[in-house]
């Protein structure tokens, strides 16, 4: 049996909190409360009157995209040898099963928009992660300067 690091323990259960968290908002018995979808609309309106061209349409795809992008950063860490292509490819699926689901169900509306923009979201969480990864690891490194050589005094 293969035991598994404590970090990266921690990391599944963050995942897994992700996903239930996913699985409330785009599965649960009704869309956001009309108070909500309110909010946003007067939001739009006003970012609309003050030259900012937005749609309602436009951040519901950027929100979907957002979404989507802590998939790519955890299932990245969690795959760290497999291909990023992968990743994404576990992020479309994810999300092709999400909008498979909402069309059994009678409050939620299915949108392939939204597999879209849910893939862009876990290739962004890749690109994330792995420039997080970069960055971590030229922390680690020493600065070339400070490596000695065999000409250098001392």
């Amino acid at each position: 049996m293969r035991v598994i690091p404590r970090g990266r323990r921690a990391v599944f259960a963050l995942f897994i909190a992700y996903l239930l968290a996913v699985a409330a908002i785009t599965l649960g018995p009704a869309p956001a409360p009309d108070e909500t979808l309110g909010i946003v609309r007067a939001t739009v309106t006003w970012l609309n009157a003050h030259g900012v061209g937005v749609s309602y349409d436009g951040v519901e795809f950027a929100a979907n995209v957002v979404m989507f992008v802590p998939f790519g950063v955890f299932v990245r860490g969690l795959l760290p040898t497999r291909p990023a292509l992968l990743v994404i490819a576990i992020g479309a699926v994810t999300s092709l099963g999400i909008e498979c689901a909402q069309l059994l169900l009678p409050t939620r509306v299915s949108d392939p928009r939204d597999i879209v923009a849910n893939t862009l979201g876990t290739w962004l969480g890749v690109g994330i992660r792995a420039g997080a990864a970069r960055w971590h690891t030229a922390r680690q490194r020493p600065d070339r300067d400070d490596i000695p050589t065999l000409s250098s005094p001392g």
